[in-house]
């Protein structure tokens, strides 16, 4: 276990359908549709950029292989923010039209090659609400997190490990990644290694600030040894909720929403340093803040390179978001950001245009987000989302 220079390596701190692009191919065919000029922007503020800050690792070590850390209770570290679902909004509610039809609506789906029972809430978080169920497929496994827990499965669907609580993944660090399992979890393969990338954040917040703790396998056997990572990506009053990941050549890209106690305050745009993450060095990572320009954005997710064609060489990672530049339906629109990161010289990274504006906005055909809700709380109903039984919804993001 090592510790790295953390606070001196800032750089003028100014600033199943996961949209999943199976191939780099089709992303940029889609991206040559549109390259608008936003509107709202004042023309001298597009002439600046986003300046990217540039954080080393906290903290980096070796963990022991998951198979041997022993299980316990999954019982969720409430975070800061947890119980105050009511501010946690990042898009405004749509008025609820009882005869608007929903174009894009998909009835047909293929029959699923295999079903079989994964961890239920009991066992992955002692029964909390969202469980924020997810996995990712390999070759030869299948890893699911259940917000606080993580299994293991083969691919006939027999468990052969877990559950076991995230963060004992983290326990030979010190600090925040092993004190706190507050949930939150991904899980991705990374085709192109051959290796699985596990996350969650820990949020004790105050002095603590808020962090991602990210493990590498060492292997392609997701019951093994870890690189494990502790990065801080937020301080005191930046809480950086709902990350997500999506794996790309030169880095694995990070989105997420950002609060202060009250309210949210806008998007974030991070990239960690995958070639040295794959071989258990000291790390960066490449943040981007949104929400010093515009706390219009949110609900972004990163591109995730799945399938068999690689983008082209030195090709940006894309950060894209559905939604509406005015209130109601008729303007719906996909909205693209190109993220290039520069390891050689990080502070030339880059994000969108100008002042984080999309480098494409597309336009998509109109749909209306379920309002779930009981009282101005995010509410999980029966019914609200035509389906059978109980869907875990997000309204305002791609998912």
């Amino acid at each position: 276990m090592k510790k790295n220079p953390s606070l001196s390596a800032f750089v003028r701190p100014r600033s199943f359908f996961a949209l999943g692009l199976c191939s780099a191919g089709v992303l940029l065919a889609v991206l040559s549709i549109a390259a608008p000029n936003p509107t709202g922007r004042s023309t001298a503020a597009a002439a600046d950029r986003l300046t990217p800050v540039v954080v080393n690792s906290l903290y980096h070590g070796v963990s022991p292989a998951l198979r041997d850390l022993p299980a316990g209770p999954m019982e969720r570290d409430e975070p800061e923010f947890e119980a105050a679902e009511g501010v946690r909004r990042v898009k405004k509610d749509q008025p609820v039209l009882k005869d608007f039809v929903d174009a894009a609506l998909q009835r047909a789906l293929p029959a699923p090659l295999l079903t079989f029972e994964g961890m239920n809430q009991s066992e992955g978080c002692g029964g909390c609400i969202p469980p924020d169920t997810n996995g990712a497929v390999g070759p030869t496994q299948y890893v699911q997190m259940v917000n606080s827990g993580v299994s293991v499965y083969d691919k006939s669907g027999t468990r052969t490990l877990g559950p076991k609580p995230i963060n004992a993944l983290w326990s030979g660090l010190p600090g925040a990644c092993k004190d706190n399992n507050n949930g939150d979890p991904i899980v991705a393969y990374d085709q192109m290694a051959d290796r699985w990338l596990v996350s969650q954040f820990a949020v004790p917040g105050g002095a603590t600030g808020y962090h991602e703790c990210i493990a590498i396998s060492k292997t392609s056997d997701a019951t093994g040894e870890y690189y494990v990572y502790d990065f801080l990506v937020g301080n005191s009053t930046r809480f950086q909720d709902y990350p997500h990941f999506g794996v790309w050549p030169d880095g694995y890209y990070m989105a997420t929403h950002q609060f202060n106690p009250t309210s949210y305050v806008g998007a974030g745009a991070f990239a960690f340093e995958r070639e040295k993450m794959l071989q258990g060095l000291p790390a960066q990572m490449v943040k981007f803040t949104l929400a010093n320009e515009s706390t219009s954005y949110g609900g972004q997710l990163p591109a995730d390179l799945d399938g068999f064609t690689p983008p082209p060489p030195g090709a940006p990672n894309y950060f894209m978001e559905v939604d509406a530049s005015t209130d109601g339906l008729g303007a719906a629109a996909l909205r693209i950001w190109k993220f290039h990161v520069d390891w050689t010289t990080p502070a030339n990274s880059t994000f969108g245009v100008g002042l984080g504006l999309p480098d494409s906005i597309i336009p998509v055909t109109d749909f209306q987000r379920p309002n779930c809700s009981l009282g101005g709380q995010r509410a999980y109903i029966v019914g609200c989302v035509p389906q059978v039984t109980r869907l875990s919804w997000i309204r305002w993001a791609i998912v």
